[in-house]
């Protein structure tokens, strides 16, 4: 009778975040590919001459920093696992919660995890738009409490870092 072989402990914990990064890599390199290839300026022409709406600078911009964010966040759930032999209590509904009412201006530096909270670095020229995403984090189910700790030796008119206890 044949024996079947298990993955070490170690890659059986590692081996699913490392297919999402590899998937989330390869997904934002295509559409950067796509944004930049010869036939984007065709294809934006296209649509013109058909009457379709194209998305502002703006959105696209914001596109971008969404695959970023979700690289960070790949990064950091890969740097946990690693450091402290666990996966992190975080969901994607966070996740696809922080990217949608994250204001345009907030760049996320940073993200990290800890046993019971997450922490992003964050930067804007704009207070309102910080209060806006503390607002936000504190009325997250997930979070049972939010601290925002200023960075007065960042180089941004405004950042810090959210911390977020789960």
């Amino acid at each position: 009778m044949v024996q079947k072989r298990k993955l070490p402990f170690y890659l059986r914990i590692l081996l699913p975040p490392l297919l999402a990064l590899a998937l989330l890599w390869g997904g934002s390199f295509c559409a950067n590919t796509l944004l930049d290839s010869q036939s984007g300026p065709k294809a934006k022409q296209i649509l013109l001459q058909t009457g379709e709406e194209i998305r502002s600078a703006n959105q696209l911009l914001f596109e971008k920093k969404t695959y970023r964010i979700i690289y960070d966040y790949s990064i950091a759930f890969l740097d946990s696992a690693i450091a402290f032999d666990f996966l992190p209590n975080y969901d994607l509904r966070g996740l696809w919660g922080l990217i949608q009412h994250l204001p345009h201006n907030v760049q996320i530096e940073k993200i990290r995890f800890s046993h019971h909270s997450v922490s992003f670095s964050v930067s804007t020229d704009s207070p309102q738009q910080l209060k806006t995403l503390l607002e936000y984090l504190q009325n997250c189910e997930q979070y049972s409490t939010v601290f925002f700790y200023p960075d007065s030796q960042s180089s941004s008119a405004f950042s810090g870092e959210f911390c977020c206890y789960f």
